[in-house]
């Protein structure tokens, strides 16, 4: 069944994520906060996987250029030509390449090579997921806190406080590199 403006702009939900299907894999994805963005399940035709791409936040994009931005993804072999896939600078490559700089600068004693690993475990489990895709300059500072929220979930301290302190890096990092303006 088809979406319709009506639909997404009354639709939320108040205690997880959920996805609202439209039509040949889009999907509204409303989060608890409200934050609602587009998202476009394909599989890859190279590795045959399962993919999940988001394509924009709505009320930026309307149901209408959500569409058509997923046709134009199709069209083009599941791949965008003009200035995304390749150049779009999302936080999974901020956070790889924030991650390579650390262990390139870190000493080699076997303390400091566990707490890179301990950063990388951070990394896949607790902030990838929900942060990985996004292009970086669209993250707000209600998606970190969501992520930081959901570690707080698990009722412990300790990761809490190491997420904060790698997103804190990362975000320093991208403003050294000129990925952003500011931490935010």
């Amino acid at each position: 069944m088809s979406l319709t403006d009506i639909k997404v702009r009354q639709a939320h939900c108040k205690e997880k994520t959920c996805f609202l299907s439209d039509e040949d894999g889009l999907s509204l994805k409303i989060e608890p906060s409200g934050r609602k963005s587009w998202c476009y399940r394909y599989t890859d035709p190279q590795t045959k996987k399962r993919r999940r791409i988001q394509l924009g936040l709505y009320p930026d994009l309307s149901l209408k250029k959500a569409r058509q931005v997923r046709d134009d993804f199709k069209d083009n072999n599941f791949c965008f030509e003009h200035d995304t896939a390749s150049n779009l600078i999302t936080f999974g490559k901020v956070g790889e390449e924030w991650l390579q700089f650390k262990l390139k600068n870190a000493f080699n004693d076997l303390p400091r090579c566990g707490v890179l690993q301990l950063a990388e475990r951070c990394l896949q489990q607790d902030i990838y997921p929900d942060l990985q895709d996004l292009p970086f300059q669209n993250i707000k500072r209600y998606d970190l806190v969501s992520v930081i929220k959901k570690i707080e979930g698990r009722q412990v301290k300790e990761p809490v406080k190491k997420a904060c302190s790698y997103l804190n890096q990362i975000y320093d990092y991208a403003v050294a590199m000129g990925y952003c303006e500011f931490n935010i």
